[in-house]
């Protein structure tokens, strides 16, 4: 059962990438293009976010993206069930976050205990319509943008639902697919 979280998160970040990158090739756009193959084909320390690197766990798992070059800017977990070190440290995470830059957001176990408003007024601006609603052990995975002019087209989000739940007490993992438009310089 603990092993379905990371693997919704690597099939998330693999399912965004991969359609990043024929969006790129069909576009033309070969700088975005090649700095995503070595994200996602290159060694395992080149990877957005992975057990290896130690920066997938319980709560929130959010990758920050370069949206002009693909660059990974930085990858961290934030505990959103015990105490509140998780949602402080997610709140200093994405306060800093300039326009342009991709939000790559994937939950395992409990995404949302210690939700307050603010990091709810951050997901909104970054484009979710879910994050409204999210609650305890919700499946949620979204992509957004500072800066975007509207809601993001890349989120799924499952209710946890005791009489609808796949495993047990989990809702069945979810994805998104879709082709991220390249921001020009």
């Amino acid at each position: 059962m603990r092993l379905a979280g990371p693997l919704r998160i690597l099939a998330v970040v693999l399912t965004v990438a991969v359609t990043w990158i024929l969006g790129s090739v069909l576009l033309g756009h070969g700088t975005a293009l090649h700095r995503l193959q070595q994200l996602l084909i290159g060694a395992p320390d080149s990877r957005l976010m992975s057990s290896v690197k130690n920066n997938v766990g319980r709560g929130l798992n959010i990758a920050l993206v370069n949206g002009v070059t693909g660059e990974l800017m930085d990858a961290k977990f934030f505990d959103m069930w015990a105490g509140d070190t998780g949602i402080n440290e997610m709140l200093k995470f994405l306060r800093p976050v300039y326009d342009g830059t991709l939000v790559f957001v994937a939950s395992f176990d409990d995404p949302a205990t210690k939700m307050n408003e603010e990091g709810r007024k951050i997901f909104n601006e970054l484009g979710s319509k879910a994050i409204n609603v999210l609650g305890f052990r919700d499946s949620w995975v979204f992509v957004g943008a500072k800066g975007i002019e509207n809601k993001s087209p890349f989120e799924q989000h499952i209710r946890n639902d005791k009489n609808s739940n796949k495993y047990e007490g989990w809702p069945e993992a979810v994805q998104i697919e879709g082709c991220i438009p390249h921001k020009q310089a």
